[in-house]
């Protein structure tokens, strides 16, 4: 898995680099009215030049967010963890809308905590390990959210083991609420 992740890195690197002589040692990142600028080792690259690669749908101008969302997305998932789904919806909105990795599109609040106490009590432990998460804010839509990846561990009620690498993304409404969840699993082998 980790030998997965640094291939990924590399290429991520190698391709905006530009070349594979290239390399990248410091990154700065730079708001200039409504442009980034991301400068790299000399090289300079602004959101109009990425852009020409491909138009992002929703944003591709982020900045460092809020410390505060990111605190109320870990407690969410400490309480999924410890089954204590009744100690975290106040921080989402009455319209809030999930997409789930089947497909599935939830809306409103008592949905969406009614379909994810359904989900978890199918399980009679969870082990979470969180590897990262990252506040960012969009400064073109001016939207808060929470990027948050880890591996849940857990034990159905039947006793069967699943493993799962899971990616979630919290986007908060100017009032500090969850309007947006979108999660993102991989099935992984249980040794």
């Amino acid at each position: 898995m980790k030998h997965i992740r640094l291939l990924a890195a590399a290429a991520v690197l190698f391709c905006l680099c530009g070349s594979a002589g290239a390399q990248v040692v410091k990154t700065k990142t730079k708001v200039e009215g409504d442009e980034v600028k991301y400068k790299s080792k000399g090289f300079l690259y602004t959101f109009q030049e990425q852009s020409k690669i491909y138009q992002p749908t929703y944003s591709a101008q982020f900045v460092p967010g809020n410390q505060a969302y990111a605190t109320q997305v870990l407690n969410a998932w400490k309480s999924y963890e410890a089954n204590l789904l009744d100690l975290s919806p106040d921080f989402l909105a009455d319209t809030v809308a999930a997409m789930l990795p089947d497909g599935t599109v939830i809306k409103g609040k008592g949905a969406f905590v009614t379909a994810i106490k359904a989900y978890r009590s199918g399980f009679s432990a969870m082990k979470t390990t969180v590897e990262a998460w990252m506040p960012v804010k969009s400064i073109d839509q001016n939207k808060e959210s929470v990027c948050i990846w880890g591996i849940w561990n857990c034990t159905k009620t039947d006793g069967t083991k699943l493993k799962q690498a899971v990616h979630e993304l919290w986007f908060f409404n100017s009032d500090g609420k969850v309007d947006y969840f979108r999660q993102f699993t991989q099935q992984l082998p249980n040794n």
